[in-house]
């Protein structure tokens, strides 16, 4: 029986990578500094929505959509929050508005933000 000659290995192909530490791995993503505004609006509407067989009544805005710090009694146009309806922030974010539903003088202080 003949032997086999042994080819030459390189040694880089063997080479199993190292582990990278937990911290190398996971970096912090540098977030972009953003204004929360709090949502208002002129006036507030019921609509039913939802699939047919689980329909609700919800509460939505209607009129213009205003902005407010979240510390202050009134609105970035100057309008007291007292006179305007409120509405959570989680489901009617400030900046989700299409511009021409936004006061306008709202909508400039709050920098013009887009979703």
């Amino acid at each position: 029986m003949i032997g086999r000659q042994a080819l030459p290995v390189d040694e880089t192909q063997l080479a199993v990578p190292r582990p990278v530490s937990s911290a190398q791995r996971l970096t912090l993503v540098p977030t972009q500094p953003g204004t929360v505004h709090r949502t208002f609006a002129d006036a507030a509407e019921t609509r039913r929505s939802g699939p047919p067989w689980r329909r609700r009544e919800r509460r939505m805005p209607a009129g213009l959509v205003h902005a407010a710090e979240l510390v202050a009694d009134r609105s970035l146009c100057g309008l007291p929050l007292d006179s305007l309806h409120e509405f959570g922030r989680s489901r009617y974010a400030f900046e989700h508005f299409e511009a021409h539903l936004r006061c306008s003088a709202c909508h400039a202080a709050a920098g013009s933000p887009d979703s």
